[in-house]
């Protein structure tokens, strides 16, 4: 059997802060002398024209974390962390069958729909920033109704 990878996934709404916390980890985990790659996954498919469908989107994703990790792998990375949107189940067997001996958790980030509108007013550009605001209540209902966390983190200033 092969070598196991801890690999976390943090997701969430846009402006729930997931670059943040896993820029973050990452700093510590440096600091830490561990060896460890950060992934945005919604930027693996970042293409213009965007890709319009969502299946189309993911098998992306996928295919370019999985040419990515070989690279990872030669450098000594022994742990990964991936921060993006999740929006299916499906998605997260994908990732794990990208990183060979992934021993993959699912952290989800929530925050009020306020705190998230709130966060994105400082988001640019502006059409980017609109999109965001016009969706993000949903898609946070959506992540929610997966039900694919192993961990759920608030990330709301009003929690204690």
């Amino acid at each position: 059997m092969g070598k196991s990878i801890p690999v976390l996934l943090v997701t969430g709404a846009p402006g729930v802060g997931k670059t943040t916390l896993v820029k973050e980890m990452g700093e510590q985990l440096f600091h830490a002398g561990v060896p460890h790659a950060v992934v945005d996954i919604d930027e693996l498919a970042r293409v213009r024209p965007a890709v319009p469908d969502p299946r189309v989107w993911a098998d992306l994703t996928v295919a370019n974390l999985r040419v990515m990790w070989p690279n990872y792998e030669a450098l000594g990375v022994e742990r990964v962390i991936l921060c993006g949107i999740v929006q299916s189940a499906a998605i997260i067997d994908a990732y794990r069958s990208a990183i060979p001996g992934a021993d993959l958790t699912v952290v989800r980030l929530r925050a009020s729909v306020d705190t998230l509108h709130a966060r994105l007013q400082h988001r640019g550009p502006s059409s980017v920033r609109a999109y965001l605001l016009g969706v993000t209540a949903s898609l946070d209902k959506e992540i929610a109704d997966l039900d694919i966390d192993d961990l759920t983190v608030d990330n709301d200033p009003d929690q204690p």
